[in-house]
């Protein structure tokens, strides 16, 4: 599999109630990057990332599902959770190796409990909405997006995408941003790309100018300039996007429908344009063993290894399989890592990349990425737990790498 640059990475962890959508997008997003050749529906039992016999019969999620997405050469890794209060632990873990949450709203239902619980393990995460199943019955774009707005009153959303038409009549959506319409003829993928419809051009502009106001908060430049000029250039909304979006200062809300397939295209655009790549997330803070000082772990290519372990599984035939995220430095089959929490230097042996049930070989998982490891005898599913207890062990062997795991 080829390997991308850490400025070419994503990761994406999709968040919500039970029944908002979340594994039907995530077939969307396969299915559009041509990951998959065919749109997977969650009563045929056949999406990529609910495959587990229990999943399948129940009809939703159990257990988190790792993926991954090319578009334009980017590699956009996606963890799809399960919704109900009972798998909250797998949304534990997997926030804690999110570099970005996607949190998906019914456009029916709106915030529901599901909501509020996963949205509080994210608090410092950079945030995007999805108002999905906006073809449905009672769905109302416009209502959602206040809800939201009166229920999150901390946080300034910003519609990047809306719709063109409602419920039956949902037909594509409008990128606020490039003032492009996205028209689509069925649940193909395939889509059209056209002028804004007369009948919402006013609304569209006013949502735009919105966007530019919060463009112009991200910092005091770009408000002192828009106090004095009333406008922004391109360059500087496209920067100030990244910044707001970055520090949580702006969370985009895209509207669309899953299972249409409709509003997929602008959010792949939003995600590679504005949001973070790994190398530009915090710090991870940790302790030096040696010495009980606070260390940093830098998100660099090069740097030594730190990983982490957020979800195993056991499967016939394979044994345990560990999904780890790697924050820092390179790791290579068949190499030694250093076990934090034993305290004892591990073999790393085959090293894959998920696809749901489907994994393919490695030679190696480079900074920001999220691969599979199997066959380790001192690793264990223990409780998921901070980031806090890196320890270095430079005084004992300056080159060995570490892998942190909890």
């Amino acid at each position: 599999m080829k390997r991308y640059e850490i400025d070419k990475k994503r990761n994406v962890v999709i968040i919500g109630h039970g029944g908002s959508g979340k594994t039907s997008l995530t077939e969307a997003i396969l299915f559009d990057t041509k990951m998959t050749d065919r749109l997977g529906r969650i009563e045929e039992g056949n999406t990529v990332m609910d495959y587990d016999p229990d999943e399948v019969k129940r009809g939703n999620s159990i257990s988190s599902g790792v993926g991954h997405a090319i578009y334009k050469d980017y590699k956009i890794n996606i963890i799809d959770t399960p919704g109900f209060a009972d798998f909250i632990g797998d949304v534990i873990g997997a926030s804690k190796v999110a570099d970005i949450i996607l949190s998906v709203i019914c456009g029916v239902n709106g915030i529901e409990v599901g909501t509020e619980k996963t949205w509080e393990l994210v608090k410092d995460k950079p945030k995007a909405v999805f108002i999905n199943k906006l073809d449905k019955e009672m769905s109302d774009f416009k209502k959602r997006y206040q809800e939201i707005k009166n229920h999150y009153k901390d946080h300034s959303f910003a519609i990047f995408t809306f719709p063109i038409g409602n419920e039956a009549d949902f037909k594509g959506v409008v990128d606020i941003v490039s003032q492009k319409a996205y028209i689509y003829a069925d649940n193909s993928g395939k889509v059209e790309v056209t002028d804004v419809p007369g009948d919402i051009k006013a609304e569209v502009e006013k949502i735009r100018n919105e966007l530019v106001e919060f463009v112009a908060e991200t910092n005091d430049a770009l408000t002192e300039k828009y106090l004095e000029e009333g406008v922004l250039t391109e360059e500087e909304i496209q920067t100030g996007l990244k910044e707001g979006i970055r520090k949580g200062m702006i969370i985009p809300v895209f509207a669309g429908s899953a299972v249409k397939n409709i509003g997929i295209h602008p959010f792949f655009e939003a995600l590679i344009n504005y949001f973070p790549n790994p190398s530009q997330i915090n710090e991870i803070k940790g302790v030096n063993s040696s010495d009980d000082s606070e260390v940093s772990i830098v998100p660099e290519e090069g740097k030594p290894l730190c990983g982490f372990v957020f979800k195993t599984v056991s499967e016939p035939h394979v044994g345990e399989m560990f999904y780890v995220r790697i924050f820092s430095g390179q790791l290579k089959s068949a190499a030694d890592f250093y076990n934090v929490n034993k305290g004892k230097t591990e073999r790393a042996g085959q090293l894959m990349v998920a696809q749901g049930k489907k994994r393919i070989d490695v030679e190696a998982l480079d900074t920001g990425d999220i691969g599979v490891m199997v066959k380790l005898k001192e690793t264990e599913n223990n409780r998921i737990g901070t980031c806090s207890q890196y320890e270095s062990h430079s005084r004992r062997s300056p080159r060995r790498s570490v892998l942190l795991f909890r």
